[in-house]
């Protein structure tokens, strides 16, 4: 699949890309306040849409790009708010997404989470939220991560990975040294 990358924002938290479809997706991550050390990222289809063979990679490349900026100014803990047009699709979207989170992150899924703005009003959303932390690796197991990465699903079409060198779906490469 052909995804274009725009990093020319990535100095600011922003990303844009679009799928092979051409549907046309923000992302964009930024510090609750200065000093907070608390996080947000928000994605945003801006335009089209995705066929259903793009959904992994779509999710796939989301993590890529937060997770390049996270690791780039050290970012220990964020909240995500998953946007979709109806509750199934918001649980479907999440459930992809902490696919990529679970090796390392630890994470939460608060439904419905609900924020105190400013001037003390209470506001809900009608979405999914995930509150994910950073896992502490240790040098043992991160020595042994350098030597043996598993992945457990295809991050170009989520075809479970059984063992395989390659997707028995897409053929991309699995084993990675």
């Amino acid at each position: 699949m052909n995804y274009n990358v725009d990093k020319s924002l990535s100095w600011n938290g922003l990303y844009q890309y679009s799928s092979e479809s051409g549907t046309q997706y923000l992302v964009k991550i930024s510090e609750s306040a200065p000093g907070s050390d608390f996080w947000t990222m928000d994605f945003v289809k801006l335009s089209g849409e995705p066929t259903p063979s793009e959904v992994f990679k779509i999710m796939s490349t989301l993590f890529e790009v937060s997770m390049e900026y996270v690791i780039q100014k050290n970012i220990t803990k964020a909240f995500l708010i998953i946007n979709g047009k109806d509750k199934e699709e918001i649980e479907k979207k999440t459930n992809i997404f902490v696919r990529w989170l679970r090796d390392h992150w630890d994470y939460q899924i608060v439904n419905n989470p609900e924020f105190t703005t400013p001037k003390g009003n209470q506001v809900v959303l009608q979405t999914n939220g995930i509150y994910i932390t950073k896992k502490l690796v240790t040098n043992t197991e991160s020595n042994n991560n350098l030597t043996d990465v598993t992945i457990k699903f295809c991050y170009n079409c989520g075809t479970e990975n059984k063992g395989f060198q390659f997707c028995p779906n897409c053929g991309t490469n699995l084993k990675q040294n």
